[in-house]
């Protein structure tokens, strides 16, 4: 993941997968899980940050659940994760 300070109120995501992750069903699979990550912790996310998710070749064949923690493991690492009061 890398990330981008901006100055807009509301966080932004993109995706970069590429075909080294799997074939096209895979890639859209694996597409739809980021996109609902980033859509869950929203909130939790510091406002003005620009995120480009980057999908390794391994991130294909794991489940939810892993991926959701290694977003916020990640986002915490960058400085963009806001600590819930």
């Amino acid at each position: 993941m890398y990330a981008l300070r901006t100055k807009r109120k509301v966080a932004r995501f993109g995706f970069s997968i590429s075909k080294k992750v799997g074939c096209a069903v895979v890639r859209n699979r694996l597409r739809r899980r980021l996109r609902e990550i980033c859509r869950l912790h929203l909130k939790e996310l510091k406002t003005g940050f620009d995120l480009v998710l980057v999908a390794r070749s391994e991130a294909g064949s794991k489940d939810f659940w892993v991926l959701r923690q290694a977003f916020q493991q990640q986002a915490q690492r960058l400085g963009c994760w806001s600590e819930p009061a």
